[in-house]
């Protein structure tokens, strides 16, 4: 294990959890966590994608025509946009791509499948009003961490 990671890992514990692990203890302590990992950042700005609150992500380079709509981890009650925006952002600047987040509806405030059904409108929401961004509904492509990622598997398979 690196250096890195020996100093990573308790470091977030202790940010993310501390000595309360209530639900709002978590959601307070991931997103401090997103922002002292918010270094080097690509460019982003606050949209609404179909009426869902999302933050779109793009390289400081000239864009690609890859457009990826992200889902983030937290086990569908935890994270947001800005908690992701560190690791979205390195993804961005690595493809040349530019990035959805969709800050989908937490559990338990709102029961399941409002998460998933947000990821379905928010996709499909691409599709239907891409062109007029400039996304092309063949650049779409669906990525997420954790729970965002199976999200991102079952929008795929939802859609077929």
């Amino acid at each position: 294990m690196s250096i890195r990671s020996r100093l990573l890992r308790p470091t977030m514990r202790w940010f993310v959890l501390g000595s309360d692990n209530s639900l709002e203890k978590l959601r307070t302590g991931l997103e401090r966590f997103g922002r002292l990992t918010r270094r080097n950042v690509a460019d982003w700005a606050e949209v609404s994608v179909g009426g869902i609150p999302s933050i779109r992500v793009t390289p400081r380079s000239e864009p690609s025509n890859i457009h990826i709509l992200y889902l983030h981890g937290g086990a569908y009650n935890l994270g947001s946009p800005s908690s992701h925006l560190s690791l979205v952002s390195q993804i961005v600047m690595r493809l040349g791509a530019t990035a959805t987040v969709v800050d989908y509806r937490l559990a338990p405030e709102h029961r399941l499948p409002a998460a998933f059904e947000d990821a379905v409108d928010a996709y499909a929401w691409l599709l239907d009003n891409g062109a007029a961004l400039g996304i092309a509904t063949s650049a779409i492509s669906l990525a997420g961490d954790s729970a965002g990622a199976g999200m991102a598997l079952g929008v795929c398979t939802h859609a077929v």
